[in-house]
């Protein structure tokens, strides 16, 4: 008597075939397709960002950055709260509280919310 065992083949092995490395490796290739070069400002941007930044500062407005990041840019609305022109850096606070340190070099973009 011989018993046959039903195991569904090689049906098993289809869902579980990715490995953690190829599961890695497809993440950063997602990544890298998606990542996108910084955009070069001139200085009418660069002097209209800064205009955009002393006239919220004054007025205690929120501003809406466009922060560039490893490829990717990001948008981070806050007040400002520090301004270092030494280290060229701007402190936002967020609207959850959190404070946010800004590099000038990664600014790509500012709204004024007002």
């Amino acid at each position: 008597m011989s018993k046959r065992i039903n195991d569904r083949g090689a049906k098993k092995w289809a869902t579980s075939f990715m490995l953690p490395e190829h599961v890695e490796m497809l993440n950063g290739l997602y990544r890298d397709y998606h990542k996108q070069d910084k955009p070069i400002l001139d200085m009418y941007q660069i002097e209209e960002f800064e205009e955009k930044i002393h006239y919220a500062r004054e007025f205690h407005l929120p501003l809406t950055f466009t922060v560039w990041s490893d490829g990717f840019s990001e948008e981070l609305t806050g007040s400002i709260t520090r301004l270092n022109e030494w280290t060229k850096e701007v402190w936002v606070q967020k609207q959850n509280n959190d404070m946010k340190c800004i590099k000038f070099i990664d600014i790509i973009g500012v709204k004024v919310e007002e």
